[in-house]
């Protein structure tokens, strides 16, 4: 029996081959009542999309090269693991749904990366250095850059304000009722840590309230001996900032301090979801599964010049409040 083809599927949904296209695509204003129709003649037909005949279409394979330095440096790697396990599902399923797939990349320059057939690079990252999106913009596909990475030429911007993260932990904690918050992070000598030290200091001088900020990957005050020298400070809140929470919860038992009651906390974590152990504790994020889907969308849409470059996807920052900053009476 001969392979159904896309002209068949339109025949038997009984819209135009383009109609059929872009309902099969996921993508083009076609509405939802018409795309379930196509899908359903498609699927009555046995039809299947011919990945090899569309890229020589469009001249690249529906694949997106993730570009991820961390995977050159094991040890980085793992520190951010749970980060990057959550990133990697949420790309995935955001690309499997406008039929495409990601391939791993551990870095750009210098490698020939250009010899795969891509639709474009994505490029996520805790420190990207800027060379590695000059390198991915040199190749005249387009990019998907967050401000992490330096995102000045990129396709689609997406914005994940850290930042701003920190400052909307701060001010639930201060209408919690907290009198001085610390804030306890790591990698605070980089220039994304200095520019939460930075946040930090504006939202002190805005609020005339004194608040701490302590590395816990510091010589002088390395792991629970940061949460201790917080507390030392006189601090009664504290902001974890992509930090196990278990450390502050930990401190607090060994001194008798009550989380939600004496010592207030926040986890300020990459997804509002929360994905530490402890249900109680507020957390501060963004929705990464949503987040990651718009800039997803927006980059295929830009691959396949469905829209103009560049479009910028911002991650709306939320606070879920939980017992561990009950507010005080």
């Amino acid at each position: 029996m001969e392979k159904p083809h896309l002209a068949d599927v339109a025949r038997e949904a009984g819209v135009s081959v383009g109609a059929a296209s872009l309902a099969l695509s996921g993508r083009g204003r076609i509405s939802e009542t018409t795309r379930e129709r196509v899908r359903q003649a498609a699927e009555r037909l046995g039809y299947a999309a011919d990945p090899v005949a569309r890229a020589m279409r469009v001249g690249h394979l529906p694949l997106v090269g993730l570009v991820i330095t961390d995977l050159a440096d094991p040890a980085d790697f793992e520190q951010w693991s749970a980060f990057w396990s959550r990133v990697l599902a949420s790309l995935s399923a955001a690309a499997a749904r406008r039929n495409h797939g990601f391939v791993l990349l551990p870095r750009l320059t210098g490698t020939p990366f250009t010899m795969v057939p891509l639709a474009g690079y994505a490029i996520i990252g805790t420190d990207v250095p800027a060379s590695e999106v000059e390198a991915a913009i040199a190749t005249g596909l387009p990019v998907l850059a967050d401000n992490l990475s330096g995102d000045a030429g990129a396709a689609v911007r997406l914005d994940f304000s850290d930042e701003a993260a920190v400052l909307a932990a701060l001010d639930h904690l201060r209408v919690a009722g907290a009198r001085r918050p610390g804030v306890l992070g790591a990698s605070l000598d980089t220039a994304w840590g200095r520019g939460i030290i930075d946040a930090c200091t504006r939202w002190t001088e805005a609020n005339g309230i004194d608040c701490p900020v302590v590395d816990v990957e510091s010589g002088a005050h390395p792991g629970e001996h940061a949460v201790d020298h917080l507390l030392d400070l006189g601090v009664d809140a504290i902001v974890t900032l992509f930090t196990d929470p278990g450390l502050p919860l930990a401190v607090a038992e060994r001194r008798n301090r009550s989380i939600g009651a004496d010592l207030l906390l926040v986890a300020v974590d990459e997804d509002v979801s929360g994905h530490h152990s402890r249900s109680d504790i507020t957390t501060v994020g963004v929705d990464l599964a949503d987040v990651i889907d718009r800039a997803v969308d927006a980059f295929i849409d830009v691959a396949e010049g469905h829209i103009d470059p560049p479009v910028d996807i911002v991650a709306v920052v939320r606070v879920e409040p939980r017992a561990s900053t009950s507010p005080r009476a």
